[in-house]
């Protein structure tokens, strides 16, 4: 079947999509909305099970193999909106990147150039700059990524073929990396049999997790990494496209301490829904790039990191590789939504699977906020700025009394605290009419029910979500639990609007008030990868855009300047017109 192309049985799969939506919307009761109401995405997921033919049963043990020709035809489904894509397109790579001062307010994305396509950084040998624990390493399947930041401590994951110990080398100068931390605790290295996803070959190879402590606060280090060898036979293994050699390094920045004061505003990415990792996820990671000049503190993952059912070989296709540079100089912070849970292998409660194997958040607390002991929900802080991380997909969906209890406590001490914002995010809306709509999806009336009068509570001035594959910015709302016409019947939910500030064209927000119930501002950023459809016409809303695209957050003290970036788009010749920015706000604190 050619792609995109609609056979009778993936018509009846559009038509399940569209009306299962409506008839939830009229249910009565929440038991109406439980048996009726499931995202769009799920349906197409499980009819899909049915019409296309199964997995080869010579793949199934190993349990992460898919054909791919079965990929092809599952991701042919998946975009089946209005939404017009660009299936002949090959993705070009950008020339140059211009880099944004944090304060040039002049910066506008229209008509920037690029000239020279250079991602990868110079590989220089560490040979005299690093200690000689770092002068050997096995192949590299998995560039390093960071996690976990925080004022004194970096971790640092990375994947390699074989056995041994990792070792990281750092110092503040490329020149000398002559400190050493060193793989330790229990289970780690993670040594696994996995997917190379070039050859589709099973390789042994062991995830490293190396955490480096007593680092100076706002600070950048450089470093390397390396592999302690066993007493055992190594194995060889082909590796994937973005295996790096063993002689580059790389550098990040510490966070400043907690409660300081910043010179430069807070650079935050957030993006959602980005897992397919394909060219048109990159014209996404280019738009945003080109920006800011690659310039950022920390990135949020807003959870469908890995499509379509979050196995190990599709975290390495489809998120790791797509951001090998990107991660491997800013933490990244995730979330997990529906498809990183889809798989067999996942099991939320329990903290076990692909995705609690591949990512080290922080629950421990020493990145900031108060301990959860939990993978899948936790917090932490960037100066002023507080992030709390709600897992939407499974526990928050159940009435987990310890999330909730710890979400209390957590929000309570942040409250206390003298933030200047607080922001949490998780995967799911609690109000959208994009590809899902809040009004009929039951996950969307849990978040209402349970985690938004919460927020509201403890003062939460920011929500961020993803799901919807689109992006939709909120007046400022409080009080807002039930069906989205109550908007409009009680306008008392909306404490404050939107206006164009006629100097700048920008749309501002002042928010008069601080503390328990003085407004929250909600965006859905499910762009990454993937244009949806939806109506997107939720009273709630103020801006609403269906395109693809990242959004920029910057923290200056009372002021959050917001942009919604589109893609990249140099290898279009008419590019001297295509605007980048397709959405940009403020909200400015008074309280």
């Amino acid at each position: 079947m050619a792609r995109g192309a609609f056979s009778p049985s993936r018509l009846a799969v559009l038509a399940i999509a569209l009306v299962l939506p409506l008839a939830a919307a009229h249910a009565g009761t929440v038991a109406e909305w439980r048996q009726n109401a499931t995202t769009s995405v799920a349906m197409v997921d499980e009819v899909m099970d049915e019409v296309l033919p199964p997995e080869p049963s010579v793949l199934k043990p190993a349990g992460d193999e898919i054909d791919p020709e079965i990929v092809e035809q599952i991701e042919a489904s998946m975009e089946v909106g209005p939404a017009e894509e660009d299936d002949d397109e090959v993705y070009q790579a950008p020339k140059r990147r211009q880099r944004a001062s944090r304060r040039d307010h002049a910066q506008t994305g229209v008509g920037t150039k690029i000239e020279d396509a250079t991602r990868v950084e110079d590989q220089v040998s560490v040979d005299g700059k690093a200690s000689s624990a770092c002068s050997q390493s096995n192949q590299i399947i998995l560039a390093p990524y960071l996690q976990s930041g925080s004022p004194h401590r970096m971790v640092v994951r990375w994947r390699s073929s074989g056995r041994g110990r990792g070792v990281v080398c750092y110092g503040t100068s490329p020149e000398s990396m002559t400190s050493v931390a060193r793989e330790h605790g229990q289970g780690w290295p993670l040594y696994a049999e996995r997917k190379d996803v070039d050859s589709w070959d099973t390789v042994h190879a062991a995830d490293h997790n190396v955490e480096i402590n007593n680092l100076d606060p706002h600070t950048t280090y450089y470093y390397a990494i390396g592999t302690e060898p066993e007493q055992m036979p190594r194995f060889e293994t082909r590796s994937v496209d973005v295996s790096v050699p063993s002689t580059r390094y790389w550098q990040f920045t510490t966070f400043p301490e907690r409660m300081s004061e910043q010179e430069n505003p807070v650079r935050v990415w957030a993006i959602g829904d980005s897992g397919w990792g394909d060219h048109k996820a990159k014209r996404v990671r280019d738009a945003f790039l080109n920006f800011t000049g690659g310039d950022w503190d920390l990135t949020l993952g807003l959870g469908d990191l890995a499509y379509l059912k979050g196995k190990d070989w599709e975290y390495q296709k489809r998120f790791f590789k797509y951001l090998s540079d990107e991660n491997a100089k800013v933490p990244v912070f995730t979330t997990p939504g529906n498809h990183d849970t889809y798989n067999d292998k996942t099991d939320m409660k329990r903290q076990i699977g692909p995705y609690f194997d591949l990512f080290t958040n922080p629950g421990d607390g020493n990145s900031g906020g108060v301990a959860s002991n939990h993978k899948s929900y936790y917090s932490f802080d960037y100066g002023k700025v507080h992030f709390v991380s709600v897992d939407s997909q499974e526990l928050g969906l159940h009435d987990d009394p310890t999330l909730y209890a710890w979400l209390e406590r957590d929000l309570e001490a942040a409250s206390k605290a003298g933030y200047d914002w607080i922001v949490a995010y998780h995967h799911q809306p609690p109000y959208s009419k994009g590809s899902h709509d809040s009004d009929a999806q039951y996950e969307c009336y849990k978040l209402r029910s349970n985690l938004v009068p919460t927020f509201e509570k403890y003062g939460v001035d920011l929500v961020l979500a993803g799901h919807s594959h689109s992006y939709e910015r909120s007046h400022l709302l409080n009080g807002h639990f039930g069906h989205s016409s109550e908007v409009n019947k009680n306008p008392r939910v909306v404490k404050a609007r939107w206006s164009k500030d006629m100097a700048t064209g920008v749309d501002t927000l002042v928010k008069a008030e601080s503390g328990p119930n003085s407004g929250t501002v909600y965006i859905v950023t499910g762009g990454g990868a993937i244009r949806g459809g939806g109506p997107l016409n939720h009273p709630a809303m103020a801006k609403t855009e269906k395109n693809r695209g990242s959004t920029l957050l910057e923290f200056d003290g009372k002021e959050l300047r917001i942009w919604l970036l589109g893609e990249h788009r140099d290898d279009k010749d008419d590019y001297s017109g295509y605007n980048v920015i397709l959405d940009e706000a403020v909200v400015i604190k008074k309280a």
